[in-house]
């Protein structure tokens, strides 16, 4: 009966990271798709101005397993403004200001968050010694 619950228990938590982690690898191909194909501007910047808003800190707070939805949508927030702002004095500071490479760093910190998030959660549903490798 333990095992059926501790089963019950880690699919509870996937449920909730594995959505979050699909949204963020579909913001990013999102981001990429308008930025690449020059579309509208009246396309382009919502869709570019949201990801840089959420997206590198929703690949990553889901793994916190905060409960409250507003508490993960107030730290997404936070963390994405603070890898933007990092992320631009970076290329600031060592003279190579460049929109599309800035994109694609944060694409990249948003990507590898959200796949660690869903290596997270497949690891979930091993059992406990094919975790310790025996």
């Amino acid at each position: 009966m333990s095992m059926k619950m501790s089963l019950l228990n880690r699919a509870s938590s996937i449920s909730s990271t594995k959505p979050v982690a699909l949204l963020v690898l579909a913001l990013s191909a999102g981001v990429a798709l308008v930025y690449s194909l020059s579309a509208l501007d009246l396309i382009r910047i919502p869709v570019v101005f949201f990801f840089l808003l959420f997206g590198p800190g929703l690949g990553w707070i889901p793994l916190l397993k905060q409960e409250d939805f507003l508490e993960l949508f107030t730290l997404s927030l936070a963390l994405s403004l603070a890898f933007d702002i990092i992320v631009a004095l970076i290329f600031l500071y060592t003279g190579g200001w460049s929109v599309d490479w800035m994109l694609v760093v944060l694409t990249i910190i948003a990507v590898s968050g959200a796949l660690v998030q869903l290596k997270v959660a497949a690891a979930a549903f091993l059992p406990k010694s094919l975790e310790k490798g025996e």
